[in-house]
């Protein structure tokens, strides 16, 4: 870049009778690098990085709803920005186009901007209600019947320039037996709801619990009984001569039987 500039040529004649010149424009050109994506809102954005001259930029279908912003970075190179303004699309996908000198096609590249996501919803070891939207653009938008403010939700931008959204319900301080997950997109003609019974939840673990303790004081019961058959067996039992000599130590009157 530093070799862009006004150069003159000057050509002088032996006889110095007559002297000639002329001044041309150098400038180096540069490849932009290029990129697409989606924004939060769902607004497709198109860039062309670091190029000289700067790029320009169109969208296929046209719109004439667009932010552009060209800026001159410190190396003398350029940068085109271009952003459609989401709320007025109303096609599924569009197609950036960038030319330039320095390409000898102009670069294409399309994104989907309406991706319906899947859904689900499903409860966590603790007993949390979670539910989830995966893979849609824009965003999807998740609420729970009741209302709660108790809520924990993630948003994830996937590679593939999707979203994915999960929302969990905090179970802690919960009364209701069952809740219901709202899932709303633009892909959606209605939104999506789905309901489960917390209530199923804790029988079943209540179920669990007493099976554990069932199990657990078996075990306890048998390794006891197993312990006490070992001393059992371990302690010697006395003979009639022990028996007869600790009688007689109780009781200095007491004969010794003698056998006939």
């Amino acid at each position: 870049m530093n070799d862009t500039g006004y150069y003159r040529c000057k050509a002088i004649f032996k006889d110095q009778t007559q002297i000639m010149g002329s001044t041309v424009q150098i400038a180096v050109s540069v490849q932009p690098s290029t990129y697409l994506t989606v924004t939060g809102d769902g607004s497709p954005v198109c860039g062309a990085i670091g190029g000289n001259p700067p790029a320009e930029i169109s969208w296929i279908p046209h719109s004439d709803d667009i932010n552009s912003t060209v800026v001159e970075e410190p190396d003398q190179k350029w940068s085109v920005i271009s952003t459609l303004k989401s709320k007025e699309i109303s096609e599924t996908s569009v197609t950036c186009v960038v030319s330039h000198p320095t390409l000898q096609n102009a670069w294409k590249e399309a994104i989907a901007l309406r991706v319906q996501p899947s859904t689900f919803l499903t409860v966590t070891s603790d007993g949390s209600p979670v539910c989830g939207a995966i893979g849609g653009n824009p965003p999807a938008e998740i609420s729970w019947i009741p209302h709660s403010d108790n809520v924990k939700t993630t948003v994830v931008k996937e590679p593939d320039q999707t979203w994915s959204v999960i929302s969990t319900l905090r179970r802690k301080g919960m009364n209701e037996t069952s809740v219901t997950c709202v899932v709303s997109h633009p892909t959606l003609e209605n939104p999506w709801k789905g309901a489960i019974i917390l209530s199923d939840y804790r029988l079943r673990c209540d179920n669990n619990v007493r099976i554990i303790i069932t199990v657990m004081a078996t075990v306890l019961m048998a390794g006891l009984l197993l312990y006490l058959g070992k001393i059992f067996h371990k302690k010697k039992l006395p003979n009639t001569d022990e028996i007869q000599n600790i009688i007689a130590a109780k009781d200095p009157n007491t004969q010794e039987v003698v056998d006939v």
